[in-house]
């Protein structure tokens, strides 16, 4: 594809940016169960991807055809004009955070004390970029947050998370299909401080998940055509980490920052190129449930725990330290 067809097919795409529910901004979405199930494809909408894109274990990381890791956008709230306690020590996960990314290849772009509309539309305006060249994206959110979202710094209602991901969608983001979009977010999800339990040490149990059959790989090896058209879940290959559970507080300190983040910045700098980020988040998780607790020190069964979580709709395995 030649950069003017590129460029034609990303300005028919920021022209029709879709909202969370995939309708258009000023279009009524739809009532009733399953109407979503009932409209056909819409002109245009498909695209065109490699057979291989389909049969690969990995992610194409640092490759000929996209030889740039991709654009990270760092939004770090810290004074807020409604009413909510500034996040001081916030400065510190931002750092963290452009300086990781930044090792590991990525351009990052940070933006301080957004609104509602500013997170808005630097999102929508990265979304309208070329990202050809480039083989994934991220965004780091640092904020205050509640159980319905994320706060920017004015009076403007909660930006769903859901909302903020969907600007970077299959149909928002044509450049962007069959790449991981990866949003990381440090803020509270609710009031709930977390006191833990005191438990026991049990065995593990081991389970196996059986991949893909061989011979449904060898059936798409056999197609005749090297491109074919698809048509793919709009929500496809994102990954979003959360520094806590549902409905519970996050920890922040105003001199170092927050203990997810930390805990975060250290694994991802440790990762070595064989290992799939979805391994290191699970490392972090483990990390912050058995050996971070508030209170007379880390490692204690006393003050307030936390469990970050991490949703994964990610289609292969994840290599961010590949070609660093």
């Amino acid at each position: 594809m030649s950069n003017k067809q590129r460029a034609r097919e990303q300005k028919t795409t920021c022209s029709n940016q879709t909202d969370a529910r995939g309708t258009m901004p000023n279009q009524p979405a739809s009532s009733g169960i399953g109407q979503g199930d009932q409209s056909g494809p819409v002109e245009g909408d498909s695209v065109r991807m490699p057979l291989s894109d389909m049969t690969r274990d990995a992610y194409e990381i640092d490759s000929p055809r996209f030889p740039q890791k991709g654009k990270v956008l760092i939004f770090n709230n810290i004074n807020f004009k409604n009413g909510m306690s500034d996040r001081i020590g916030s400065d510190q996960d931002a750092s963290t955070m452009y300086q990781r990314f930044s090792d590991l290849g990525f351009e990052p772009q940070l933006f301080n004390d957004c609104t509602h509309d500013d997170m808005m539309e630097k999102l929508k305006n990265a979304a309208c970029e070329d990202h050809s060249l480039f083989s994934c994206f991220a965004c780091v959110i640092l904020s205050h947050g509640d159980q319905d979202g994320i706060w920017a710094t004015d009076e403007s209602p909660v930006l769903k998370t859901e909302d903020l991901m969907a600007t970077m969608n299959s149909r928002n983001c044509k450049s962007l299909i069959g790449k991981p979009k990866i949003f990381i977010i440090q803020a509270c999800r609710g009031h709930q401080s977390d006191q833990g339990v005191v438990v026991g040490i049990a065995d593990r149990v081991k389970s196996d998940a059986s991949g893909d059959s061989e011979e449904y790989k060898a059936h798409l090896a056999q197609q005749e055509k090297t491109f074919q058209t698809i048509r793919l879940p709009s929500d496809v290959d994102f990954l979003l980490v959360q520094a806590t559970s549902p409905g519970r507080t996050s920890i922040r300190n105003t001199q170092t920052g927050s203990p997810f983040i930390q805990r975060l910045s250290e694994a991802m700098s440790d990762m070595e190129e064989n290992d799939d980020f979805l391994e290191v988040l699970t490392k972090v998780n483990r990390n912050m449930a058995f050996n971070f607790s508030t209170g007379k020190g880390e490692g204690t069964t006393i003050g307030v725990k936390q469990m970050p979580c991490f949703t994964s709709m990610l289609t292969k395995k994840l290599y961010l330290k590949k070609g660093c």
